[in-house]
């Protein structure tokens, strides 16, 4: 599974850490797309002893379940083959199966401080896997931002104004949850 491999590199960033001089008890992981998919759902189920401090989503999928109902034609097969199941026709293991993989469903009281970027626009990620997470979060007590960039899409790396910004907000929320 994906996760394992997050796993695998924050392990051996760990073993690394006298070499590359970084305080291994202090994590901080971010993810952009199924990047944040993976960030998110490591520092929400696989955070053993705390030492993702916080995470960092840059237009993560959040509700896979939500995604592939709404929009089957698209998601369905990209999915399937990571899940191992299609989610139609709908059964009720297809259901869990979906939404065991989606951090909306994984975050508990104890999870990372989490920050959430989208694009108002982005017609990859629906911005409503930002929204109903931090929702979600906020019902938990977990510390949470969320940062919309207006008339943006899913990718904004080539905006040079909202990376920087999106880098400094990342430096900030980081920076304070240590």
């Amino acid at each position: 599974m994906q996760v394992d491999d997050i796993d695998s590199a924050v392990q051996y960033s760990l073993r690394k850490a006298n070499e590359y001089s970084f305080n291994g008890q202090k994590l901080f992981i971010v993810g952009h797309s199924a990047g944040a998919h993976l960030s998110l759902c490591y520092a929400y189920t696989r955070n053993v002893g705390g030492k993702v401090k916080a995470v960092g989503s840059l237009a993560g999928p959040t509700n896979l379940f939500s995604m592939a109902y709404y929009n089957a034609v698209i998601y369905d097969p990209i999915l399937k083959p990571f899940l191992g199941v299609s989610l139609y026709p709908i059964t009720t293991a297809s259901e869990q199966r979906y939404k065991n993989c989606s951090p909306i469903f994984q975050a508990i009281t104890s999870s990372s401080p989490s920050i959430f970027f989208y694009g108002e626009l982005d017609p990859v990620v629906n911005p409503d896997q930002s929204t109903s997470i931090v929702y979600t979060l906020g019902t938990l007590g977990v510390d949470k931002k969320i940062i919309s960039y207006p008339l943006t899409f899913h990718d904004w790396w080539t905006d040079g104004t909202k990376t920087s910004n999106t880098l400094d907000e990342l430096k900030s929320w980081f920076n304070g949850h240590q």
